[in-house]
């Protein structure tokens, strides 16, 4: 058995950040980055 994970957009889950302000926590640091809403679906595989 195994779980399959389907994310509803992908990887383009981050709203645009300034990259090149070197005093922005969201420029090092993806917890601080704003996400776009977006949706999970498990699966359970079976056998």
């Amino acid at each position: 058995m195994g779980w399959k994970i389907i994310l509803g957009r992908g990887l383009d889950i981050f709203q645009n950040y300034e990259m090149n302000n070197a005093f922005s926590f969201a420029n090092k640091l993806q917890q601080f980055r704003a996400c776009k809403p977006f949706g999970v679906t498990y699966h359970r595989k079976s056998e």
